[in-house]
């Protein structure tokens, strides 16, 4: 129970960064700056550009550079992007932090990237769970297909060993006019031989 209370604020709180609730920001951050109805190609291409931006970029570790990386981050963990990458959302952060030694956007980057790692860790969680709650219900469904088996296989037995019981009462029968036919027939011949 424990870990299920961790996976609650770590999914709460990066659900209202993913929706957001805690957009990046930033005195050097673009105040026009939005995702919502772009489509798959316009996020590659706005990705594209900024990646380009960065490399034409005179200063690469200046306040451009960050702000660079924190709308690529937007972008990366946009809800509206079909491709959303929380991989590269992290390597992004990561960057920011290491060009922002002090102030606000290493402090929002860095909690940003708390949050990012806690959400994968459960995430993992999650998964392994889900792998193992679908290994043993295929078990179970495994099982109770042995299970009917085991019962058809029974009741196929017990038919069986009814038949044999009724086929072994038909051979005592037999038997028995068997004797019958030979006593008979010792009469018969007795009779025959005494009558000649």
């Amino acid at each position: 129970m424990k870990s299920a209370k961790k996976i609650i604020p770590a999914g709460l709180l990066l659900s209202a960064l993913l929706l957001g609730c805690l957009p990046i920001t930033g005195k050097n951050r673009a105040t026009d700056f939005s995702t919502e109805g772009l489509s798959q190609k316009e996020f590659a291409f706005r990705i594209r550009k900024l990646q380009n931006d960065y490399l034409t970029l005179d200063e690469k570790e200046g306040p451009d550079a960050v702000r660079i990386h924190q709308d690529l981050v937007s972008l990366f963990l946009s809800p509206h992007n079909p491709d959303r990458d929380l991989g590269r959302a992290a390597t992004e952060l990561e960057e920011i932090i290491s060009l922002s030694p002090q102030g606000p956007e290493r402090d929002e980057a860095k909690s940003i990237l708390t949050i990012l790692n806690e959400f994968t860790e459960q995430r993992r969680v999650i998964e392994t769970l889900q792998a193992q709650l679908d290994e043993a219900q295929s078990a179970r469904e495994s099982q109770g297909a042995k299970d009917r088996r085991i019962k058809e296989l029974t009741a196929e037995n017990t038919s069986l060993k009814q038949r044999q019981e009724e086929l072994r009462a038909e051979n005592r029968k037999l038997e028995t006019t068997i004797e019958k036919l030979k006593f008979l027939d010792l009469n018969i011949e007795k009779k025959r031989k005494n009558f000649r």
